[in-house]
């Protein structure tokens, strides 16, 4: 392996200046890395020293909402909501990323002491993927007048079209890639829109919802209890990991963060499965088990698993999502 790393480095050093080439061995030496990891490491943090030390470290802070397009006006639809006492609904979907985004915004509004507050998971196949017609239905027919989307909505044309025709009030989030047209929805959270100046476009959708929370925190001058803190952290790290987002930029601070919140007990559900949790845990333990719900039975069994905090009911839990 490490005759076949020299080859390939020898090879594309041609590409490299003297200077970067110094700053390879430089990172190579100090942090124990094979010559080429340290190339990829230099190049895809532009050879500046400062940008490596926080990449490898995860130190480089998050920036807060700033800059996410739609952020206030999404932070003053809901407020205006709130003032009311108005139902809203978070409308999810049946992945990791859809369940842990749920929950992020599930627990600001537990944070912020707001009842009328309610989610929907998508099953897989009765509805499909995201916001559909009947959804929606199902939402104005409890009352619902504020729609948030987490991790779906930006192709929902026809479903968001039908809840402002009842009168509803919309707000999508979400990260993937945008369609020709935009639904017209209220608000639209979305980095990939061209007039975002958010400089961080691969968040996974918990990372939107996160950055939502952030913003209603913040309006509300709300610092949330540790416990709270910590499982947001932790579902962040969960969702990210889970949705293969790259563990660049605030990605990578965000998980890091995840991981310590999650190894102190912030989750109960995933300590049950692994004592010791990592990128790979999250990965191919717990996301899998988390998944599975999604595919085979409904992504609310993943959600109250991840809402359990009594060990003896942990346990047996575990031991359904194991068969």
């Amino acid at each position: 392996m490490e005759i076949i790393m020299h080859t390939i480095l020898e090879h594309i050093k041609k590409a490299f200046t003297k200077e970067e080439e110094a700053l390879i061995q430089k990172v190579s030496l100090t942090y124990g890395l094979y010559d080429f990891i340290a190339a990829i490491i230099c190049e895809r943090n532009h050879f500046n020293e400062k940008e490596i030390e926080e990449y490898i470290h995860g130190t480089k802070k998050p920036k807060n909402f700033i800059g996410l397009k739609d952020i206030d006006k999404s932070v003053a639809l809901i407020v205006a909501a709130m003032s009311n006492n108005e139902k809203i609904r978070i409308v999810g979907d049946y992945d990791v990323d859809g369940v842990t985004s749920t929950y992020v915004l599930l627990s600001v509004f537990e944070a912020l002491n707001y009842q009328a507050i309610s989610h929907y998971l998508p099953l897989r196949e009765k509805d499909g993927y995201g916001l559909n017609k009947d959804i929606v239905e199902n939402a104005y027919r409890d009352g619902v007048s504020l729609l948030i989307t987490v991790d779906n909505g930006i192709s929902a044309h026809e479903a968001t079209s039908y809840a402002k025709s009842l009168g509803m009030t919309i707000i999508v989030t979400d990260h993937h890639e945008l369609p020709p047209t935009l639904p017209d929805a209220d608000a639209i959270i979305n980095p990939h829109q061209l007039d975002c100046s958010y400089p961080y476009k691969t968040l996974a959708g918990v990372g939107i919802a996160y950055k939502l929370g952030q913003a209603l925190m913040s309006y509300f001058k709300l610092k949330p209890s540790p416990q709270i803190v910590a499982r947001i952290q932790g579902l962040v790290a969960l969702g990210t990991i889970c949705d293969v987002a790259p563990l660049i930029g605030e990605n990578r601070h965000m998980v890091k963060t995840g991981l310590i919140a999650l190894n102190k007990g912030a989750i109960p559900a995933a300590s049950v499965i692994s004592s010791k949790i990592s990128v790979g845990t999250l990965g191919f333990q717990i996301g899998p088990r988390l998944n599975a719900c999604g595919r085979l039975e409904s992504a609310e069994t993943a959600l109250n698993f991840l809402q359990c905090e009594d060990m003896s009911e942990l346990y047996p839990f575990k031991q359904r999502l194991d068969s």
